[in-house]
């Protein structure tokens, strides 16, 4: 018996994995079997789970990964607040990742945000919905290094 995959399925099915990958990390192989069969659990392995993913960088530990249960868009805003990354760093890099309905592929979509403020700018407080994965790590620039950005990409800084 032969089983013939179209084109469209295999991207899928690479998506699908790298998804669940992203979304697992390790975390789950270092679990014992019993951490696998809570019902919360059990229903993450379903690829029509209902959770958003959230996962914290910083600069000298590992990162951390939690999952939580979705009921309806929630502003990106609110998840930072509830992650206490606000209060934890000055500068932030936050991307939200997320497949796309219509052509199945992984988008990536940053957030620009304001340390002044402790907030992200209105235009880019996306929702997030069931599957999205949020990224959130300190930024390695400084105001200074902000200030000089479009210089660069004027003068072409490269160091080269």
């Amino acid at each position: 018996m032969t089983l013939s995959v179209s084109g469209t399925s295999k991207k899928f099915c690479l998506i699908l994995a790298a998804l669940i990958v992203t979304g697992t990390g390790c975390q789950t192989m270092l679990q014992s079997p019993s951490a696998l069969s809570t019902p919360m659990a059990a229903s993450n392995t379903s690829g029509d789970s209902q959770t958003y993913t959230v996962e914290q960088s910083s600069n000298w530990s590992n990162p951390t990964t939690t999952r939580e249960p979705f009921s309806g868009p929630v502003p990106l805003q609110k998840i930072l607040e509830k992650s206490g990354a606000t209060r934890r760093y000055g500068n932030l890099d936050i991307t939200v990742v997320r497949v796309s309905k219509n052509t199945g592929q992984l988008v990536q979509m940053k957030a620009k945000y304001d340390p002044k403020r402790r907030a992200i700018e209105p235009n880019y407080d996306y929702d997030i919905l069931a599957n999205d994965h949020v990224i959130i790590k300190p930024s390695n620039s400084s105001p200074i290094d902000d200030m000089f950005k479009p210089f660069k990409k004027l003068v072409d800084v490269s160091g080269n």
